[in-house]
């Protein structure tokens, strides 16, 4: 589905407004948390998650998302763990084995090509998940920058990715799996299998909840969205789309490509260590 809120800065105002004119009917708006509040904008303006069911049902237990439109770009060789350290902000050396980071890749002048998150797979093989729109752009850009030996592979047609977020994603998830998802803490991944298929793991997502993105071959997302979806139903879970996840991220204070960063802005003092290693 098409993200309906476009412009974090028009959500901003609208929910100064919101405030206003829930204090002019007389509610008692200190009473009302801040998602209840984004609940009632997406219910005024994007008309398709009445009372914000959805959003809330992320923060309350557990959404699932399928989130296979982004890009995935592998780094593989010798000089991968060199050559993303070239063309990203953070430090992809220090990460060890199975720890991934949040990090911008920029163009000389600092404005920002893409957020990624880059996965640490083996001191030979490195990960990286890229915005969808801006798929294309990220590998020309790291192709360009290409030194010694490293194999860079556009995979973003290999894999189906799901997104399991909410206070019980794990336990569900848990069921799936032989693995001890808890060895899989915040920003680490592992290479696991879940629902009999073959899948990479990482506890990270786009929401401020606990929860695991799942990169899975094309042949088993099918498979392992039914699993998923059969586990978490008596649980709660529901499906989600893009509006409401673009609330959960705004809620959690987390960027956007396209509203807080782009080619077009200056990010002298963005935070962009917050969801990466510290």
């Amino acid at each position: 589905s098409e993200m309906c809120i476009r412009d974090s800065n028009g959500i901003i105002e609208n929910y100064v407004e919101l405030k206003a004119e829930l204090g002019a009917e007389g509610r008692d708006f200190k009473s009302k948390t801040d998602t209840e509040v984004i609940a009632h904008l997406i219910d005024a303006e994007l008309g398709r998650d009445p009372g914000g069911s959805l959003h809330a049902a992320v923060r309350r237990a557990l959404g699932l998302f399928d989130v296979s439109h982004m890009g995935e770009i592998e780094v593989v060789g010798a000089d991968a763990v060199s050559l993303v350290d070239s063309v990203v902000t953070n430090d992809c050396s220090a990460l060890d084995i199975g720890q991934a980071m949040y990090t911008v890749m920029c163009h000389p002048d600092g404005n920002v090509v893409d957020d990624l998150i880059v996965y640490k797979l083996a001191e030979d093989r490195v990960f990286i998940c890229v915005n969808a729109s801006n798929r294309a752009k990220d590998l020309a850009h790291i192709l360009e920058h290409s030194r010694g030996d490293a194999t860079i592979t556009d995979r973003g047609d290999d894999f189906v990715q799901l997104a399991i977020q909410g206070p019980l994603a794990a336990q569900v998830l848990d069921t799936l799996t032989d693995h001890d998802l808890s060895s899989i803490t915040f920003f680490r991944c592992a290479e696991i299998t879940l629902a009999g298929a073959p899948v990479l793991a990482a506890r990270t997502g786009y929401t401020g909840e606990d929860g695991f993105e799942l990169y899975i071959p094309v042949e088993h997302g099918e498979q392992v969205f039914d699993a998923v979806s059969a586990a978490g139903a008596p649980h709660g879970l529901l499906p989600i789309g893009l509006g409401a996840r673009d609330t959960l991220r705004l809620e959690a204070r987390l960027h956007l490509y396209g509203n807080e960063l782009s080619l077009s802005l200056i990010h002298i003092s963005e935070p962009t260590r917050r969801r990466g290693i510290s």
